[in-house]
């Protein structure tokens, strides 16, 4: 499945760790709610699976595992628990067996659709760099300082990162180990904001009911990639572990675009959607928003599958047309 002829290293994502361990010491004086030494023993677990991953190749079942052993530490403390919905589609408080089963399910999710879109030069990079930018903002503007700093420290590596997975000469992935990491801090960032009180929600001119949706809305491209994947995988009865190259990045690279040039198509399109819905957000109620969303969402989906059915049809006739005959004229 590699657009690349030459080997390059995955590993990448030791300097995301070693990044992030050091910068937490730094700014733990902004951690009121004393979580940096959850998020510190999250990582490490998940540091370790991840090299482990990249160097030797991890069973799904162990990497799964290493995940829930990180979000388990990570949900010990109650800072990131959700208590409420707010009203969306009328579903209000919420018992803590949910909040829990929904962190889970949420942060698992979130963790392996980052690792799946990371198949292209610049893609998670720049959706990484997009996502942490977005919360940075949100954080900022209710004087949550810790959280905004750990938006702006991936920030940095990050953008550090995208000269050398650019590059021609010096390329190097961020690896299993990296789109780990970086996916846990998306998750644990998500958390943090769908567990915004209504007070701060209205600070920022959000309606609190719509709130789950804008959350999506921000992991947009990851949260389609990964839904058509299992589409596709179901349909076709084949393993949702099993790589392929129905990718929606794969897709705009058979189609002729660059690496470079299907990243920022697809962080462009990913911002239009966080434009869109942010804007509707002021006028719509959550029953609307969710009807607008999944029609997004359905026409999108859609619109690759055409996209891919074309492009397989185009090369099917090629292959046809190039096939010579030999002729006897004995």
């Amino acid at each position: 499945r590699s657009s690349h002829k030459n080997d390059i290293p995955t590993l990448g994502g030791i300097t995301f760790y070693i990044s992030l361990i050091v910068c937490m010491f730094f700014i733990q004086v902004y951690d009121i709610a004393n979580i940096g030494f959850n998020i510190i023993a999250a990582l490490t677990i998940l540091f370790i699976a991840g090299l482990k991953d990249d160097l030797v190749i991890l069973s799904v079942r162990a990497k799964i595992f290493s995940q829930l052993l990180a979000i388990t530490f990570l949900l010990l403390n109650t800072d990131i628990h959700i208590y409420s919905l707010y009203g969306f589609l009328g579903i209000a408080e919420i018992p803590l067996w949910f909040t829990i089963g929904f962190s889970y399910f949420t942060m698992l999710s979130i963790i392996n659709a980052y690792n799946l879109i990371d198949g292209i030069d610049g893609l998670a990079s720049m959706l990484g760099i997009l996502m942490f930018s977005i919360f940075g903002l949100v954080f900022y503007s209710l004087q949550l300082y810790f959280y905004f700093l750990i938006c702006v420290i991936p920030i940095g590596f990050l953008v550090a990162f995208l000269r050398y997975n650019l590059s021609n000469s010096k390329k190097i992935f961020m690896g299993d180990t990296g789109s780990m990491i970086i996916g846990f801090l998306i998750g644990l960032l998500c958390l943090r904001f769908l567990s915004l009180s209504p007070m701060q929600l209205e600070k920022i001119h959000i309606q609190p009911e719509n709130l789950l949706l804008l959350t999506l809305d921000i992991i947009s491209v990851p949260f389609i990639d990964t839904l058509r994947i299992v589409v596709i995988r179901f349909l076709n009865k084949k393993s949702l572990f099993k790589p392929d190259r129905n990718h929606v990045h794969h897709i705009l690279i058979d189609l002729g675009l660059s690496h470079i040039k299907s990243s920022i198509l697809l962080t462009l399109f990913n911002v239009f959607i966080i434009t869109l819905f942010l804007v509707l957000n002021l006028y719509l109620p959550s029953g609307s928003s969710l009807f607008m969303f999944s029609v997004t969402i359905l026409f999108t989906m859609l619109f690759l599958f055409h996209l891919n059915r074309n492009y397989r049809d185009l090369n099917n006739e090629a292959k046809i047309k190039t096939v010579s005959v030999p002729v006897s004229y004995t």
